[in-house]
């Protein structure tokens, strides 16, 4: 059984026992709940409330309990969903056990993520690592753009040509609409500003994308 755990009923066998005899088997322990991690002896002893034991050669045969590590058990909720561009704080990863010890987050404290649902991830080290084993427990944290933050047609980026490419929200997508009836310019992306910037292959105004890793910052090029 696991630390901290109470013991189990203990069960046994008599063997050779003849004429109804009635005579049973009864068995203990030292163990406790509280009792570190290790082996100890589950003595055997014999009941016989009818003195029929003189009549037997007895032999008893003890077990053996092991105790093993526990678990700790994390407790630790999806958090509120938070806006693009918000750090990840104790708000988030503020995830609680019964027993002492320290959490190590992934993503840790200070972390920007990305547009869509995250996986926040924990790995809790007891301060007791006799009696407890580490534990792991992860959550999901939505992240997205608050409709209010947004101004319907706002310039997002321009091109060198100044053609405006204009933005708004629907749900977690975005809209990009830009005026070029000649497609003399590309609809580029990129996962960052400072990132390579690619063509979206066939992208048109209208053009309406839910927003992920690899394509959260527009712009025109000239072709």
């Amino acid at each position: 059984r696991a630390y901290g755990a109470g013991n189990p009923v203990f069960t046994g066998t008599v063997l050779g026992l003849v004429n109804g005899d009635n005579i049973t088997g009864a068995y203990s322990c030292s163990a406790r709940a509280g009792s570190p991690v290790g082996t100890y002896a589950i003595i055997a002893a014999l009941a016989d409330p009818g003195h029929r034991r003189t009549n037997y050669a007895v032999s008893l045969v003890n077990g053996t309990l092991t105790v093993t590590q526990a678990v700790p058990r994390i407790t630790w909720s999806n958090p509120a969903r938070i806006t693009y561009g918000t750090a990840l704080t104790s708000k988030q990863l503020n995830a609680t056990a019964k027993v002492a010890g320290s959490f190590a987050y992934n993503p840790s404290v200070g972390t920007v993520l990305n547009v869509g649902t995250n996986i926040l991830s924990v790995v809790f080290t007891p301060t007791d690592t006799v009696d407890y084993s580490s534990a792991t427990d992860s959550v999901n944290l939505v992240v997205w753009i608050a409709r209010n933050r947004a101004t319907e047609g706002a310039t997002l980026l321009a091109s060198s040509a100044g053609i405006p490419l204009n933005i708004h929200l629907a749900d977690n997508a975005v809209v990009l609409s830009w005026n070029d009836p000649a497609s003399a310019f590309a609809l580029q992306a990129a996962p960052a500003t400072t990132g390579v910037f690619t063509n979206v292959p066939g992208a048109a105004s209208p053009y309406t994308n839910a927003i992920t890793g690899t394509q959260l910052f527009f712009r025109l090029l000239a072709r």
